[in-house]
């Protein structure tokens, strides 16, 4: 059975892209803003589709209080589409942002993170320490523990509701990549170090092993410029580096069409960050490769 976090070849270095690709966004883009958009989306040839017949599929299944969150949706599925991720910076309020990531912090100083394992299992909790590949320190949740703050618990629920508006805008449309249920393996909050912590080339899902979605919430406010840690991700022939900015989110696919690696952190930086992983529960049934 293949290694769910099996490394890659080694691949020829393309120029990197822009970060200039980044779709942002405010949380407060009216109602009319997310129509224009739509707009935009509908008039292309592949998708014939009026604006409302999207809104109303707007119905998520569980309790949505953050309504001004359908406009990001749009954003991320529309850059999905074009160019299998996203980056979405300015994701939350900020001050919410370093509340969760404060929470996140505390998790590594309360020991609660272990080393991170290169997983056999879509839940990551089968594994083994292979410091050779992946040297990061990581905590595998629920959402529900105890030691799972108001913050962070906040932003599982708005990441479900994002990822709901997402398929549901793909099922609309009848796209190939729509996923079945609304189902996520465990969450990961993760701490890379100071002093060259990083992880190797890998997929999230190489095996069929239900992974379809992954979404990360990088949470350092100060990174800047040669602090390291960046994501870099190969995609369409284009190599992508991602820079882990406070309160940027990265959307892709979890599948082989994202290969992507985290670049080794700086002397005296750590790195923080969550990733949630969204389940198509017919891939799941199939079983892995």
């Amino acid at each position: 059975m293949s290694n769910a976090n099996a490394p890659l070849p080694s691949q020829d270095a393309k120029p990197s892209s822009s970060t200039s690709l980044t779709a942002s966004t405010e949380n407060s883009v009216s109602e009319n803003a997310a129509e224009n958009q739509l707009s935009k989306i509908a008039g292309d040839d592949y998708y014939n589709i009026k604006p409302r017949q999207v809104l109303k599929f707007f119905k998520p299944t569980t309790p949505d209080p953050w309504d001004g969150n359908a406009p990001q949706a749009l954003m991320i599925f529309e850059s999905l589409i074009a160019n299998n991720y996203a980056i979405l910076d300015n994701f939350i309020d900020p001050e919410e942002g370093r509340l969760l990531r404060n929470e996140i912090q505390q998790l590594y100083r309360d020991g609660r993170m272990v080393d991170g394992k290169i997983g056999k299992n879509a839940a990551g909790t089968d594994g083994d320490v292979r410091p050779d590949m992946r040297t990061d320190k990581m905590v595998w949740m629920e959402g529900s523990e105890p030691f799972v703050g108001k913050y962070l618990k906040r932003h599982i629920l708005r990441a479900d509701i994002l990822a709901q508006k997402i398929n549901l805008l793909l099922e609309s449309m009848g796209h190939k990549d729509a996923w079945e249920g609304c189902s996520r393996c465990k969450i990961m909050a993760t701490c890379y170090p100071e002093g060259g912590k990083r992880y190797v080339a890998h997929y999230d899902n190489p095996n069929r092993n239900g992974r379809k979605l992954t979404i990360i919430l990088y949470l350092n406010e100060w990174w800047k410029e040669g602090d390291g840690g960046v994501l870099r991700a190969k995609t369409n022939g284009v190599q992508l580096d991602v820079a882990p900015l406070f309160n940027r989110l990265f959307a892709f696919w979890s599948d082989r069409r994202v290969p992507h690696e985290v670049l080794p952190t700086a002397a005296k930086r750590d790195r923080f960050a969550i990733t949630i992983w969204y389940m198509d529960d017919a891939e799941k049934r199939l079983g892995p490769l």
